[in-house]
């Protein structure tokens, strides 16, 4: 990726944010509130099993415009192909014979940086074709989540026809039931938030989430298999990414649980609950 990573950088679109240097989640949550100040509706896409869907030969095409050392190529086809099983996908799409999907190779690892930027790449295209193509402006992604604004409903229902379109030249599938056009003052479930245009919130599924984390943590304090510096990095963390909303009240009420004990139960160890004041 010290390799490639510039040559892609310089052929991804702007408001692409996924596993880019200076830009990332909180950098997305940003962008689509700014663009929902400018517009009055949304629509929120994504697309049906994203990483298991990547289909093999088109990816290689697509890098193969872009890479042309050839023992790069080798290398970069060698990871591709050697991607371990992925969650079975069935869809058939234009021109497909009874047994074109199961003949294609498919499917990339989530947590591989490599995949990361091949999935970027994959929906590049899209990125363009959106914003000179279809002349929607006002759009980001991040990685398969994708929102698309306008000031009028008519515009995105003849973008979300387009889109459908151009992914199935990709063989990838939009999710239709969550594609609906949305007045922005209802707010956008994006990158772990939900975002309107005068403010943002935490997700309930990420709260909720986190207080698991939180009890987790507590049980392997007690256990003596998790220690204070461990405990206060998670929690900085989560913290990092609540105060990129308007949480004060939320990591206010959430915190007074934050109270990790072990040892004896008389004479029980304390771990300092000083990170929620700084």
């Amino acid at each position: 990726m010290n390799v490639l990573e510039p040559v892609f950088e310089r052929h991804m679109h702007p408001d692409s944010y996924a596993c880019r240097k200076g830009k990332g989640t909180h950098a997305a949550a940003d962008r689509l509130q700014r663009l929902m100040r400018r517009n009055r509706y949304f629509i929120p896409c994504d697309v049906v099993k994203f990483f298991p869907s990547i289909d093999h030969a088109i990816l290689k095409d697509q890098y193969r415009r872009l890479i042309k050392d050839r023992s790069v190529l080798r290398l970069m086809d060698l990871i591709v192909d050697g991607s371990n099983g992925q969650e079975p996908v069935t869809a058939y799409f234009p021109g497909d014979g009874l047994f074109t999907p199961f003949e294609r190779r498919r499917g990339l690892p989530v947590g591989n940086l490599t995949s990361q930027w091949f999935a970027n790449l994959y929906l590049d295209g899209l990125d363009h074709y959106v914003a000179s193509g279809l002349g929607v402006g006002s759009y980001v992604r991040y990685c398969d989540d994708f929102v698309l604004l306008a000031g009028e409903r008519s515009r995105l229902k003849d973008a979300q026809a387009a889109m459908r379109a151009y992914l199935g030249g990709l063989r990838l599938r939009l999710h239709e039931e969550r594609a609906q056009v949305t007045p922005v003052r209802a707010g956008a479930r994006f990158v772990g938030f939900r975002v309107w245009p005068t403010h943002r919130l935490v997700r309930k599924d990420n709260i909720r989430a986190f207080r698991r984390r939180v009890e987790d943590m507590k049980r392997r304090y007690a256990a003596g298999t998790l220690d204070c510096h461990d405990i206060k990095t998670r929690l900085a963390g989560w913290l990092g990414h609540a105060g990129q909303a308007d949480s004060k009240r939320l990591v206010e009420r959430l915190s007074r649980d934050w109270t990790f004990a072990g040892g004896g139960a008389e004479n029980a160890s304390r771990c300092p609950g000083r990170l929620v004041e700084q």
